[in-house]
């Protein structure tokens, strides 16, 4: 994904082992998907809604919402996994993988009392990521939808 880098701190992050990084990954995934794509068709269907503001007509709300839907899928398909790499070698940075071995199985083991003391840190940095890739993908995401609204006509080209 252009534009989203790795702060410089991260580096040491970049050399963890891969097996580390692809459990911490799948956990990623596996629990972060559904709430970032709900998260971001909100924020997308704000952001749209603001471009048809004085549209005549105004294109048909369920025809928006499916092709904001298409695009947003399109979108964390592409993007996701790039996301999903980076935040998996921040806690394998943070973690052992012994830990993350534990903290899959149990939050109430040691593990996860250990992951609870390190999410303060763990979460400022992976909402910084967050962030950067979430507008990254917004203004992807944005442009490929009016660009499909303006092929129909719904906007001004």
């Amino acid at each position: 994904m252009a534009g989203l880098c790795v702060a410089p701190g991260m580096v040491a992050a970049q050399t963890a082992p891969t097996a580390k990084i692809e459990k911490v990954r799948e956990l990623f995934l596996a629990s972060q998907t559904e709430t970032l794509k709900r998260g971001l068709h909100s924020w997308a269907t704000i952001v749209v809604t603001m471009g048809f503001a004085g549209a005549d007509p105004p294109p048909p709300g369920e025809e928006v919402f499916r092709i904001l839907g298409e695009e947003l899928d399109r979108a964390l398909a592409r993007e996701l996994p790039t996301l999903a790499d980076q935040v998996a070698a921040v806690y394998a940075d943070a973690f052992t993988e012994a830990e993350i071995d534990a903290i899959l199985g149990s939050h109430e083991s040691p593990a996860g009392q250990s992951m609870s003391a390190k999410m303060p840190a763990v979460r400022e940095e992976t909402n910084r990521l967050g962030k950067a890739w979430a507008d990254s993908l917004m203004k992807g995401l944005i442009e490929s939808v009016f660009q499909r609204f303006r092929e129909k006509g719904y906007v001004q080209q």
